[in-house]
């Protein structure tokens, strides 16, 4: 037993509850009498007593509204003072769940519940005769729930659910008629309401938010709704409960899901943290804000204040230090109270806690951390992280020890013998913090071949034990002596301070020395350096480059390994070069991407370094002045390819000619290109280093000139060479022939030929083909063929025995193409096709090829001339008279002569048998047969 409670204290404390009785399905009703608990059932009729809720009257006499499950219907008890008075306030349909109960200032009841059956928020109100009944909202699935408070004007506010949109909803009575507001629809919110009015009859409202099963909580400020989420921790806010006190501040209670727990929540001011505002704490929590490790305490203090005077929670405020962005180790800390009697927590109190950093670094930062008792949490800057304190330690130098020798490295000598040099290695160790150097530092590290030598790194020893004092420098040294010649030794320095700091400097560099050598005796200088790249020069016409060359030196004991040089203004000078030049064991230099002065004159410098390293001497040349001069003599006449070109490209060439420099060559050429003599309208422009050029796009019908100049290593040109004699472009091809005929006189088989032309031009070539196109023959001599100055072709040509040598051709046509005098050649003039006429009086027959293959593609041919036009019949007969294939049927043909042929098929196109077939012939009156064999 004991669902669906609801309590209600009277005027003298005493609680009164109603609940339901689960086991008996009975409402029911306790309260308290002072010394224990009377217990009386209200109403049994049935299922009766889910969703009660209970109200006391100015009497302390309860009121309870509540649901008959039997029935469904919204039921409504009430204690006379000898008994129970139980009425059924609404019976029409399924309604009564989600019940809540508030008395007017009459006493009268008003109850707001769930009409299940048509999904309504309904109110029901006693009018003193009667139940008014009316339903607040319609629109949906609504009215879960529900909780209902009464303002000073006995009007009633309702909070409900909304169930089809999952929104808390608000209804108020206006007087004349309800106002409907939707308070919150942020998700799934608003189960588990509970209303309560304010002195300014303003509704709070506490509630579930089911989609992120939080406690949330509504109050209307007068023109908007404030919605906050109370706790998130978790699954809460289930069967919320809420009160006002004498502050209209909300008190709620509602259950912890996750937990099973009973849970309160009060509104309280939240506290703050901020700055002390004392000296050095003005706009910070830390002091000092930089400092060394271990030896600077860094004291955080903080001042928390709570307008309702509550005092923080156990264990805060609380301090984080991070480093990194991690917290260092115990952060956080729990912060001490300066005044621990001082429990005025409204105008501040102040805390601190004093730490002692001990790593360096740059990446600490802190903040502070504070909740009341009512885990309220505390706002302000301090709870910001801050950039502090920078914990240091400032690097230790190494640095030369500007003694005799050691000025610029620090070892002494630089060169010696091997077994038999003492190497002293010296360095100055300095920090500004005065931190001494780590144990076994500073260090000495001597490679070989970039590999350690034995017993490398060196622990240096102090020049002075008892000096303490490292801010301006404490001196240490290293005595070696090295066994192995060579010249590729190399040295540094390596130093840390107490801290693992590490030093800083020159000398931590690798350093390129001592060389131990077997030779300590310099090579020879060069006997004379000459200026330019072979004999001496005393004049350049470079601006951008410069060039040496020098005699070989000797070293009789460990060679030559390589040559230095250096360039200057005067003899010995290397400004130029910025110092010494490696040039290895080449003899000969040439400096590139210079800017040499006109007029000046500048010197080489050079020295020899044997193979142990040991330099020589240094020999100067006699200095080369910069004075640019043009080029002797021109290039030759450029030459293009003759009086034409039938190409729109022309290519010239020429030769260096006579021109010449001598102090810094001939680099290349310029060419100009003009349509008139010494223009340069075509082309003008540097080539290069090369002796042809051709020259693109010319146009048809224009004259094209060339020049050339040559170019030295200064850039200055020589003169021009004199123009080319020119070359004409002829791109236009020649009249083809017109009129082109063939004229008789086969008898003597010469072919006369005549047409029209283009005058000037000659005959480049002449075809003669034959009735079906073919070419009978190439390579005609054209020589009795003329063109007059009228363009007038006449001529004619030798053929040959046509009977002979072309037995199949019954007509000719001729082809003419004639060129220019540019070389260009025409299209063909073509002649309409001229027809062999017969050469006798009489029908003249031949077959060829009457002995043939059809198989093989062969055929047999009839040639017939005929003196005059006849009616011809010519028909392929088997030796029976019966006719195979009929050639020729019955046609009209005029004179001449024609070729016939047959290829050995039926009149179904099909091969003949093999044998001796018949031709038959008619012309006119003659008449003449033939015979052909057919070989398969």
């Amino acid at each position: 037993m004991g669902e669906f409670t609801s309590i209600a204290v009277d005027t003298n404390n005493s609680p009164h509850i109603s609940y339901y009785d689960v086991t008996n399905y009975d409402l029911k009703y306790a309260s308290w009498t002072g010394t224990n608990w009377s217990i009386k059932t209200v109403d049994s009729t049935g299922v009766v007593g889910d969703y009660t809720s209970i109200a006391l009257d100015t009497n302390n006499r309860p009121h309870i509204s509540y649901r008959a499950g039997t029935n469904y219907d919204l039921k409504y008890a009430s204690w006379t003072g000898v008994g129970w008075s139980i009425k059924t306030v609404d019976s029409t349909g399924n309604v009564g769940s989600y019940t809540s109960i508030a008395l007017d200032t009459n006493n009268r009841p008003h109850i707001s519940y769930n009409d299940a059956t048509n999904y309504d928020l309904k109110y029901a109100s006693w009018t003193g005769v009667g139940w008014s009944i009316k339903t607040v909202d319609s629109t949906g699935y609504v009215g879960y729930y529900t909780s209902i408070a009464l303002d000073t004007n006995n009007r009633p506010h309702i909070s409900y659910y909304d169930n089809i949109y999952y929104d808390l909803k608000y209804a108020s009575w206006t007087g004349v008629g309800w106002s409907i507001k939707t308070v919150d629809s942020t998700g799934n919110v608003g189960s588990y309401t509970s209303i309560a009015l304010d002195s300014n009859n303003r509704p709070h409202i506490s509630y579930r938010d089911e989609t992120n099963y939080d406690l949330k909580y509504a109050s209307w400020t007068g023109t908007d709704w404030s919605i906050e989420t109370v706790n998130s921790s978790g699954d809460v806010g289930a069967y919320t409960s809420i009160a006002l006190d004498t502050n209209n501040r909300p008190h709620i209670s509602y259950y912890d899901n996750i937990y099973y727990d009973l849970k309160y929540v009060k509104w309280t001011n939240i506290p703050i943290l901020s700055w002390t505002s004392e000296t050095n704490y003005t706009d910070t929590g830390i002091y000092p804000a930089m400092g060394l490790p271990i030896g600077t305490t860094f004291a955080y203090r903080i001042s928390y204040s709570d307008a309702d005077n509550d005092a923080p929670a156990s264990g805060y405020p609380k301090l984080y230090i991070k480093k990194g962005g991690t917290n260092i180790a115990g952060s956080p800390f729990t912060m001490t109270a300066v005044d621990p009697a001082d429990v005025t927590y409204t105008d501040g109190k102040l805390y601190y806690s004093s730490r002692t950093l001990t790593s360096l670094g740059t990446d600490y930062a802190y903040y502070f951390e504070a909740y009341d008792i009512w885990s309220a949490s505390a706002t302000g800057t301090p709870n910001n992280s801050i950039d502090a304190p920078d914990v240091i330690n400032n690097y230790p130098t190494l640095s030369w020890t500007n003694e005799v020798n050691y000025i610029s490295e620090g070892v002494y000598p630089v060169i010696g013998l091997p077994n038999n040099t003492t190497f002293a290695y010296r360095i100055s160790y300095s920090d500004s913090d005065n931190d001494a150097p780590y144990s076994g530092y500073p260090r000495l590290y001597i490679k070989k071949g970039g590999t350690n030598i034995a017993g490398s790194p060196f622990t240096m020893t102090a020049v002075d034990p008892a000096d303490v004092t490292y801010t301006d420098g404490k001196l240490y040294y290293s005595s070696r002596t090295l066994t192995s010649p060579a010249t590729d030794y190399v040295y540094y320095f390596e130093a840390y301070d107490v801290w693992s700091a590490s030093a800083t400097g020159t000398p931590s560099n690798l350093i390129d020395a001592p060389d131990v050598v077997n030779d300590i005796t310099p090579p020879s200088a060069p006997s004379v350096v000459r200026d330019g790249t072979s004999t001496d020069i005393l004049q350049t016409d470079y601006t951008t480059q410069i060039s040496a060359n020098w005699d070989t030196c000797t070293d009789a004991e460990s060679g030559i390994a390589k040559y230095w040089y250096a360039i200057g203004t005067t003899a010995g000078g290397t400004e130029l070069t910025g110092g010494w030049v490696n040039n290895s064991t080449a003899t000969t230099v040439t400096k590139t991407s210079l800017t040499l002065a006109t007029g000046t004159t500048y010197y080489f410098t050079v020295k020899a370094e044997n193979g142990d390293g040991v330099q020589g001497s240094v020999t100067n040349s006699n200095g080369q002045l910069v004075q640019p001069t043009p080029p002797n003599g021109v290039p030759t006449v450029p030459v293009d390819t003759g009086i034409y070109s039938t190409n729109s490209s022309i290519i010239f060439s020429w030769t260096p000619g006579t021109s010449a420099d001598p102090e810094s060559d001939i680099i290349g050429y310029w060419l100009r290109v003009s349509t008139t003599l010494n223009g340069n309208d075509k082309f003008d422009a540097d080539v290069g280093n090369v002796l042809t050029s051709t020259i693109i796009d010319c146009l048809d019908g224009k004259i094209y000139y060339a020049k050339v100049r040559a170019k030295n290593g200064a850039g200055l040109y020589s003169e021009w060479s004199d123009s080319s004699d020119g070359i004409i472009i002829d791109l236009s091809l020649p009249v083809t022939p017109t009129d082109v005929s063939v004229s008789a006189g086969l008898i003597s088989n010469v072919v006369s030929v005549s047409g029209t032309t283009e005058a000037g031009s000659s005959i480049y070539s002449i075809l003669i083909k034959d009735q079906k196109g073919d070419i009978l023959t190439t390579g005609i001599d054209v020589s009795g063929i003329t063109i007059d100055a009228t363009g007038n072709l006449t001529g004619s040509i030798q053929l040959g025995d046509i009977d002979k040598n072309y037995p199949l051709v019954t007509g000719i046509t001729v082809e003419i193409k004639v060129k220019d005098d540019a070389g260009n050649v025409s299209t063909s003039g073509i002649s309409s096709i001229y027809k062999i006429t017969s050469t006798s009086n009489e029908l003249y027959i031949k077959l060829y090829n009457n002995l043939f293959n059809p198989t093989k593609n062969e055929k047999m041919y009839i040639r017939y001339e005929l003196p005059e036009t006849r009616a011809v019949i010519i028909t392929i007969n088997d030796f029976s008279g019966r006719e195979i294939k009929n050639i020729v049927d019955n046609q009209l043909i005029t004179a001449g002569a024609y070729i016939a042929e047959w290829d050995g098929k039926n009149l179904a196109s099909e091969v003949v048998a093999s044998g001796p077939y018949i031709v038959y012939i008619q012309a006119g009156n003659y008449k003449a047969k033939k015979k052909v064999l057919v070989i398969k």
